[in-house]
């Protein structure tokens, strides 16, 4: 008897429709295409650059305000 009611207990709620739902899995990633990451390379690279130029800039700009200021 424990059996029988122990099937009916356990098959019951999946005749009625009671089932425990999971989210579906998350999808793979997407590759990033090797020219998008070369193109991020480069921006970086130019914008080290530029930076650098900047401050040799400001480097030789203060250098001659020194000058000025010595004479």
């Amino acid at each position: 008897m424990t059996l029988k009611m122990a099937t009916f207990v356990t098959v019951m709620p999946l005749l009625v429709g009671c089932v425990v739902s999971t989210p579906p899995p998350a999808p793979p990633p997407r590759p990033i295409p090797p020219g998008q990451v070369r193109r991020e390379e480069v921006h970086e690279r130019n914008e080290e650059r530029k930076a650098e130029k900047e401050n040799e800039k400001a480097e030789k700009k203060g250098e001659k305000e020194e000058k000025k200021h010595k004479d």
